[in-house]
């Protein structure tokens, strides 16, 4: 990322190479197996349903891990991908990661004869043909491949089918279909445990067939982590917007997913060199119409804070269409109750009603992803509140009181910076600051 005190375009120029020149980054000694089987992480789950869930992909065996920027999670017969900010891939986009290739190399199947392109080109209605790879579907796998997801799932066949002791084998770029015989005699199609032999390789092997940072441990949350959670609300001038990002990225800030601070919280995931976090409170339609062209243009994740429902009450909120724009994307969508309530008011009125804003909302945003996170409306939180958000589901929780230093402790009363999207740089940065230094924990010696 270009560090200069140019903006603008050379800012673009620069994230434009970046990007063409770096994949999507490998599992290294990040995201490793796990005996116990780990849930599907949050941002995995739609595309993990998609392409047939369990049935397809088979149960997780690894946690979810940041590679880079990129968040992976391995599956018994896949990986699958979701791209971070320096990913050649579109930003956010979830794909099933190439370990038939992969494996293929590791085992040394690439050096059989069917993995030569064939000699011949098929006729151009030949639909089991892809040029790309030069290899043909073979008819046993025909049905089973077109009916299980296809090119998305299985990528093109890389070799022509084997034959193996156990029967009929074929590999393709995400996976590899093996024939079986029955004991009534037929036959059966499975996918193989690919994900699962491909993590049972050293991880120096994999190394050498994928590369990427390499994973200096995780940071100790305990001593606090320094991680700047702005928060937004209307954004109306996209120029003035656009150049307090430009600047906040020249200042050397790296942004990161409100998901990812989280773990890192946990022990689970590892940071950045000077992390920051961008979220948006209220659903405001402006959040779709103005800020979201700057955070896509400069693949910046953030986290919107929602009213399901609250559209047809208050003009000028995003509505499930608009939500949706935001998770498509690649940006997450959150809880921020149902009707912007008050809810130590409402809680001391009335138990349900305060459980409907939390739990409701939650519920109406599941199929967006939205159910982990909750900002309080007005900021207004305490300790009976805290557990009614904890209890409904919610694993981490923002407030508007000011601070950068978070510990684990503190996962459902996270601090934040709130800064008018409008505001020149240099102000920007002395918020930042300021929300550091007023922090009663912080020591100039760290």
């Amino acid at each position: 990322m270009a560090r200069g005190r140019r903006v603008g375009r050379v800012l673009l120029v620069a994230l434009a190479l970046v990007l063409a020149a770096t994949p999507i980054l490998p599992a290294r000694a990040a995201v490793e197996a796990t005996e116990v089987t780990p849930p599907v992480a949050i941002e995995f789950m739609a595309e993990y349903a998609r392409l047939g869930g369990e049935v397809s992909l088979g149960p997780a065996i690894s946690n979810p891990g940041y590679v880079g920027d990129s968040l992976v999670q391995f599956f018994s017969r896949g990986r699958l991908d979701r791209a971070g900010r320096h990913s050649a891939a579109p930003f956010g986009r979830v794909v099933v990661a190439e370990l038939g290739t992969l494996l293929a190399e590791a085992t040394g199947q690439v050096d059989r004869a069917e993995f030569a392109p064939l000699a011949y080109l098929p006729g151009a209605d030949d639909a089991t043909y892809f040029a790309a790879t030069g290899h043909t579907l073979a008819p046993e796998f025909f049905d089973f491949w077109h009916e299980r997801g296809g090119w998305e799932r299985f990528g093109a066949p890389i070799a022509e089918a084997m034959p193996v002791a156990s029967g009929v084998v074929q590999w393709f770029a995400r996976g590899r279909l093996e024939t079986r015989a029955l004991a009534d005699g037929g036959n059966a199609i499975v996918a193989a445990d690919v994900g699962r032999e491909y993590l049972d390789l050293p991880a120096a092997r994999r190394d050498e067939l994928e590369y990427g940072p390499v994973f200096a441990g995780y940071p100790d949350p305990t001593t606090g982590l320094d991680v700047p959670i702005l928060y937004y609300h209307q954004v109306l001038e996209g120029a003035l917007f656009e150049g307090q990002v430009i600047g906040l990225l020249e200042a050397g800030f790296e942004p990161i997913p409100l998901a990812r601070l989280v773990r890192a919280l946990q022990g689970r995931a590892d940071l950045p060199e000077k992390p920051i976090v961008f979220t948006f409170d209220d659903g405001w339609e402006s959040h779709v119409r103005v800020a979201l062209p700057v955070l896509k243009r400069y693949r910046i994740p953030a986290t919107f804070f929602v009213m399901p429902g609250f559209d047809e009450k208050e003009p000028g909120h995003l509505d499930r269409e608009g939500f949706q724009e935001l998770v498509d994307a690649g940006m997450s969508v959150q809880s921020h109750s149902l009707n912007h309530a008050d809810l130590p008011r409402v809680l001391a009125g009335d138990v349900g009603a305060a459980q409907a804003e939390t739990v409701d909302s939650r519920d109406a945003l599941l199929e967006f992803g939205g159910r982990d996170y909750f900002a309080y409306p007005y900021g207004a939180v305490n300790d009976a509140v805290e557990a009614l958000v904890r209890d409904s589901g919610y694993r981490a929780a923002v407030t508007t009181a000011i601070g950068r230093l978070h510990f684990p402790d503190e996962l459902m009363h996270l601090k934040r910076v709130q800064l008018h999207p409008a505001a020149d740089v240099a102000t920007a940065l002395e918020q930042i600051e300021r929300a550091l230094q007023r922090d009663p924990r912080f020591t100039e010696d760290g």
